[in-house]
């Protein structure tokens, strides 16, 4: 992942980027067998966000990157299920500039974009909201606004500024309640989705923010 590090500097990961439109009315290569600025809504104003990754890959064909972002694919599962969000996060975020290559790929090759899970938009949502990171989330916002392929990832988008909300509050109630009872948040925080605020308590055990302690048949939390 040294490659997007070099790229971003790794300040892309805590902030959102310039949020002014650019201007770009044509094609970045005029190769179809590369990424050429073609996918998306409109053409003229491209957010940011999208424009620097495609500086960083226009010259790459879409057959390699193709393959990249399967492999990085591979990486966020497997980081996942072995509960390594940093890793989910950093695979992502290198998944993340490959989506419109993907977009592409598929319609060349199969004529028409039908994936319907992309695990970096899904795990991304989820643990840049957890970690309260606002910034990461706009960008993830401008890319799924941006191109209508992924407009079903709106909702997403939308669930995610809620959970980082949500999660702000859980992480502050426990840490002002030590050894509160799981079961009481809803209450406590008068919230009417108990199982939002569930899942949301399991990832943030999963991110390390809180731990969870069974006693009695009642789950326990404090800080970590």
């Amino acid at each position: 992942m040294s490659f997007f590090k070099k790229l971003f500097g790794g300040g892309l990961a805590n902030q959102k980027v310039n949020t002014q439109k650019t201007k770009q009315s044509k094609s970045i290569n005029t190769n179809s067998s590369k990424l050429q600025a073609t996918v998306g809504n409109n053409t003229s104003e491209v957010p940011e966000i999208v424009c620097r990754y495609r500086q960083a890959y226009n010259e790459q064909p879409l057959r390699k990157l193709n393959d990249l972002y399967h492999e990085l694919l591979e990486k966020i599962l497997v980081a996942d299920k072995e509960g390594k969000v940093d890793e989910v996060l950093m695979h992502s975020q290198g998944s993340l500039g490959l989506l419109e290559s993907i977009i592409k790929y598929n319609k060349k090759e199969y004529g028409s974009f039908k994936i319907k899970t992309i695990p970096a938009l899904e795990k991304a949502l989820i643990y840049y909201a957890i970690n309260g990171n606002t910034g990461q989330l706009k960008n993830i916002q401008d890319i799924v606004n941006y191109f209508k392929e992924l407009q079903p990832y709106k909702d997403e988008v939308d669930k995610a500024f809620k959970r980082r909300h949500i999660a702000a509050r859980i992480y502050q109630y426990v840490k002002a309640n030590p050894n509160c009872f799981q079961h009481e948040l809803k209450k406590k925080l008068e919230e009417e989705d108990g199982r939002f605020i569930a899942a949301t308590v399991g990832y943030m055990e999963k991110a390390d923010k809180l731990k969870r302690i069974k006693r009695n048949g009642k789950t326990l939390l404090n800080v970590k």
